[in-house]
């Protein structure tokens, strides 16, 4: 029997730390400085500069193997069958949402999965190792075209920030003024001509990257509040639902039927069973979706995940 303690020590206990710190910043403001303006600083850095060297750093060196196709293909499926659920349940009307911008947070909670910051250390628990490359490529080829795709429309068309598609053109421009965008796209074209990188720059570039995961985790803490989880338990319960058993279920269904019992269709299944992705809350911040909102779904699903997980393993291993 797997135990799960190397999957708490990995995963989950530092993960729920560093929420923790942000939580604590939330309630003493250090220095004066209040959660809500913090929270906008944090983003700000997130998405301008920490997160571009993050996806640079991963994708000049990361080595595509076809054979590895499945894991990439069951994400995406994993992202649109839990967007579109999102979206035909919260809409009714016992969820009683404030507008479309918690809409559009619930529809991306549900969607985007936490497979780097909890999926790595699961998968290598399990598995040893070389298990991190089926949440690496599924990251990589899975959900960030969508998180740059479709994610992002949600948010914008949603968003309180003032930014309204109505022509694919708009949508373009809005893409193109995102930093994270260009440092894919060059890493990707550097990657492909085998364009050697300086030493430097390469490890400046990782350096900045790393401060990605912390700070998201730090401004989830920040957004919450204790209130929020007696007033949002209806939509931590959707999302739930969605997140943890409608979407790795179905994708178990179709993994087994295309790859049979192995070992991808065992670490995909885990992996689209992840609670909500940290990286929606750049999202959230940039285009003014409903961000307390989306913190208590994703920190519910996280702590109901310590029920799913060990159920899940117990049934797949």
């Amino acid at each position: 029997m797997i135990s799960l303690a190397p999957v708490l020590q990995q995963a989950l206990l530092p993960v729920g730390t560093i929420m923790g710190l942000g939580y604590v910043w939330r309630r003493t403001r250090p220095g004066g400085l209040d959660a809500p303006t913090a929270r906008r600083a944090i983003g700000a850095l997130v998405m301008y500069l920490f997160y571009p060297a993050l996806a640079f750093h991963t994708v000049i060196r990361a080595q595509v193997n076809a054979d590895l196709v499945l894991a990439p293909a069951l994400t995406m499926f994993a992202i649109v069958l839990g967007m579109g659920l999102a979206w035909a349940l919260f809409r009714q009307r016992m969820f009683a949402l404030q507008g479309p911008a918690q809409l559009g947070a619930l529809v991306i909670a549900c969607g985007l999965p936490n497979i780097i910051s909890l999926g790595i250390p699961v998968l290598q628990a399990l598995f040893g190792p070389d298990g991190a490359r089926y949440a690496i490529y599924a990251d990589i080829l899975g959900i960030n075209p969508l998180f740059w795709s479709l994610a992002l429309w949600v948010a914008v068309r949603c968003g309180n920030h003032g930014e309204h598609l109505q022509t694919p053109g708009q949508f373009l421009r809005v893409l193109a003024r995102l930093p994270p965008i260009w440092a894919f796209v060059v890493g990707f074209v550097m990657n492909l001509l085998a364009v050697p990188i300086a030493p430097g720059i390469d490890k400046a570039a990782s350096m900045l990257g790393y401060a990605t995961m912390p700070c998201m985790l730090l401004t989830v803490g920040m957004s919450l509040s204790f209130g929020h989880f007696r007033s949002f338990w209806r939509q931590i319960a959707g999302v739930a639902l969605i997140k943890l058993a409608l979407v790795p279920v179905a994708v178990y269904g179709l993994a087994r039927l295309v790859a049979g019992a192995g070992e991808t269709t065992v670490a995909t299944t885990l992996l689209m069973g992840m609670p909500t992705m940290m990286a929606s809350m750049i999202l959230s911040e940039r285009f003014g979706l409903d961000t307390e909102l989306l913190a208590a779904v994703m920190v519910g699903s996280t702590l109901l995940y310590f029920v799913t997980l060990p159920i899940g393993m117990a049934l797949l291993m």
